[in-house]
């Protein structure tokens, strides 16, 4: 009898998540669960783990083995991956890793894997703004700013999410009920960064010279994790007597997590926690300009 299985896959541009389920019970718990590199799966020069096709290898193998299962045995699997980029003919070309060569291809994974009877690949923000559509807003969303009227239960919903990068999605229903909501994916994280004050304009010259960007600066490059270290690069060489050198040191080691680093030294006062006000009033101002956007009656959602 063939066993079918279920691998959704989260590939973001710092790491990549995989859960295996299966298609047969409750999927509310993965079989297997594990975390990997995307920094690492997009640098061919790693001979074991380099470009996805290898990293999908690993995670089949290690994946199925948990269930004492290799791909001799009988098994069929069905795969979604949900990838942080614009997605063209079921192939995704990651905007914010390896400039672009790394992508994830769903008819070449069938391809190569005749084991995965089928393989989708969407927008990362499109996985987000299905997955909202299962959650408990009283017991798992914390309310930052309450409207004026209750949410409409089919009205349009919006989702904002920093991460890597800044993601951004929208869904809309066409039938009256939850069931019929389509999520549409966006770029708008490539949207203009509006400076807000003084400070902010240095801050959008500082971008420009750094990327070598002759007009216009996207809000990712303020509000992502990549965003957080640009304003507190920018903030050191501002106000250099400012540095707390014991915290610049951490952030400078911090490899691909420095925005963790900055965000682990936002002591009163700090460089840090400057940087952190800075990206939070960002983080703000797009979530609003998203509203205005799309008037999202169903709710405003800010993920992760």
């Amino acid at each position: 009898m063939t066993k079918v299985f279920i691998i959704a896959g989260d590939i973001g541009g710092t790491n990549s998540r995989f859960a295996l389920y299966t298609a047969n019970a409750d999927v509310s718990e993965p079989l297997f669960y594990k975390e990997y590199s995307s920094q690492k799966a997009a640098d061919p020069s790693i001979d074991a783990y380099g470009g996805f096709m290898k990293l999908l290898h690993l995670v089949l193998t290690e994946s199925l083995a948990s269930q004492n299962l290799t791909v001799a045995n009988g098994v069929s699997i069905v795969a979604c991956f949900a990838c942080a980029g614009p997605v063209l003919q079921n192939c995704c070309c990651f905007t914010n890793l390896a400039d672009g060569k790394f992508k994830v291809d769903g008819t070449a994974i069938c391809e190569q894997f005749p084991v995965i009877k089928a393989a989708s690949v969407v927008n990362d923000f499109v996985g987000m703004g299905y997955g909202l559509l299962t959650v408990d807003i009283e017991k798992e969303c914390i309310v930052i700013n309450e409207g004026a009227d209750p949410i409409d239960e089919t009205g349009p919903i919006c989702c904002v999410g920093a991460g890597t990068g800044l993601g951004e999605c929208y869904l809309t229903t066409s039938t009256g009920s939850r069931d019929g909501y389509k999520c549409f994916p966006s770029e708008g994280g490539h949207s203009d960064f509006v400076p807000r004050d003084e400070v902010q304009v240095k801050l959008l010259n500082f971008i420009r010279k750094r990327f070598g960007c002759q007009h216009r600066v996207s809000v990712e490059r303020v509000c992502s994790g990549s965003g957080l270290v640009n304003v507190y690069d920018f903030l050191a060489a501002e106000y250099p007597d400012k540095i707390d050198p014991t915290a610049h040191k951490q952030i400078e080691a911090g490899g691909d997590v420095k925005g963790k680093f900055i965000a682990m030294n936002a002591t009163p006062g700090s460089l840090c926690e400057q940087a952190m006000t800075i990206f939070a009033s960002t983080y703000g101002a797009e979530t609003g300009s998203a509203a205005v956007k799309f008037i999202p009656t169903g709710g405003i959602f800010l993920t992760g």
